[in-house]
């Protein structure tokens, strides 16, 4: 059911965003994309396990790869004209342990670089890290 959910709100923002760049197929070659990311889920802690200790959390690495993929495979690309970020961009630990203000600065800081349009959706985690109006 979730799977369901995700690619239903997946193919409504990336329908609303065609609306709003519709016309750059009547512009040159008609070729562009646009970028997505998703479940950053940064926080400024140190590695950690899942829930169920399966896997290694790297929490401070997700904010290296998000930067990554922002200036190494965005920024400059021409053919790209919207990016979306389909929520979950910090890790529920930066409410509870007193680091929301610095870790929202971080991934705001990081995608206020985009030369592109940045769509967001709200994930679960967004929902207690950002407000509304953020």
């Amino acid at each position: 059911m979730r799977v369901v959910f995700l690619w239903h709100v997946c193919f409504w923002i990336v329908g609303l965003c065609l609306l709003n760049y519709g016309d750059c197929f009547n512009h040159g070659t008609g070729r562009w994309s646009f970028g997505i990311i998703g479940d950053i889920q940064y926080v400024n802690a140190p590695d950690a396990p899942n829930f169920q200790n399966t896997v290694l959390r790297r929490y401070r690495q997700s904010l290296e790869t998000f930067k990554s993929a922002v200036v190494e495979k965005w920024r400059g690309n021409d053919e790209l004209k919207f990016s979306l970020c389909l929520g979950d961009q910090l890790d529920g630990k930066a409410n509870s342990m007193d680091m929301l203000a610095a870790c929202r600065a971080d991934i705001l800081g990081v995608a206020g670089s985009m030369e592109q349009d940045v769509h967001y959706a709200f994930g679960n985690h967004d929902h207690y890290c950002f407000s509304r109006e953020e």
